[in-house]
């Protein structure tokens, strides 16, 4: 336990000691439960009471768990994250952990890991309700993969973004606020330029306006389903063919693009963290 980041183990103690936490995942997986329930009894209905489902009647409640638990990390990640630094400067207690041997790059990690961690305990707890569409059918273990995958690379890069805000601000409540406003910005702001830009620029992107949005949406988990749902049903789990400029090459698949997007940027908002929390060097000081 020595080796484990005293930050990492201070937020995880006091976290999940706090039946807020519990009421907090008790609530997320009701909602997530609820809305596939619906889903689930809307199929059930036009089979006009059949007890037999098809593999789409599975494949539709599998969707609608991961797209429900993708809004709800969504807003769990960053909100969680916002207040992990500008938290610590409301209780005045962010001088008492600046002064200690902690590096910035310790207290900015272990700030990031211990919501990750809580979002990893939330998508954990979601492979039971996940396990039932198998018993339904139109599902198979690497899609479940796949999805899963995108879900934790979302919520690190939403957990990331949250902590970069809470390191700019001193309130908790600003935090939240921007890193709100740059996740939905980005998400909201995307299909509309995919949908622009064709328009605005046809001599540029017009011979390659798929490939064009398929980049510009990396970042856009919701679009990554979808696109991934496609690269499934084509058989192109992996790979994918891009035509930029006249040129088509191969290329990996739009989830594995958009993990790796989601990654980068995490490690972005990870170092201006970082950089953040790092003092000021004084010149001339020996």
């Amino acid at each position: 336990m020595r080796d484990i980041n005293p930050v990492l183990l201070r937020e995880l103690r006091g976290r999940l000691r706090t039946p807020r936490s519990y009421w907090l995942l008790c609530g997320a997986l009701f909602l997530v439960s609820s809305i596939s329930l619906l889903i689930y009894s809307a199929e059930y209905a036009s089979m006009n009471g059949q007890p037999t489902f098809n593999g789409s009647s599975g494949h539709t409640v599998f969707l609608s768990l991961v797209v429900t638990a993708l809004v709800v990390v969504t807003a769990i990640a960053p909100i969680m994250a916002a207040g992990s630094i500008s938290g610590e400067r409301e209780r005045q207690t962010f001088d008492l952990i600046v002064l200690t041997q902690l590096r910035p790059i310790d207290i900015v990690l272990g700030k990031t890991a211990a919501t990750f961690a809580y979002c990893l305990l939330f998508v954990t707890a979601l492979t039971p309700f996940m396990a039932i569409t198998f018993l339904i059918g139109g599902v198979d273990i690497g899609e479940l993969a796949m999805m899963y995958v995108i879900i934790m690379s979302t919520a690190f890069l939403y957990t990331c973004i949250g902590v970069y805000w809470s390191t700019r601000t001193q309130t908790a409540i600003t935090a939240t606020g921007y890193a709100l406003a740059t996740i939905l910005g980005v998400l909201l702001v995307l299909p509309v330029l995919v949908l622009v830009l064709p328009e605005v620029l046809p001599g540029w992107i017009d011979d390659s306006t798929t490939t064009w949005r398929q980049l510009m949406l990396a970042i856009h988990p919701y679009a990554t389903i979808i696109f991934t749902q496609d690269a499934i049903r084509m058989s192109t789990v992996w790979t994918n063919q891009y035509t930029i400029f006249g040129v088509t090459v191969a290329g990996p698949a739009m989830w594995v693009l958009s993990v790796a997007v989601s990654w980068f940027w995490s490690c972005v908002c990870s170092i201006l963290s970082i950089r953040r929390l790092t003092p000021p060097t004084i010149k001339g000081a020996s």
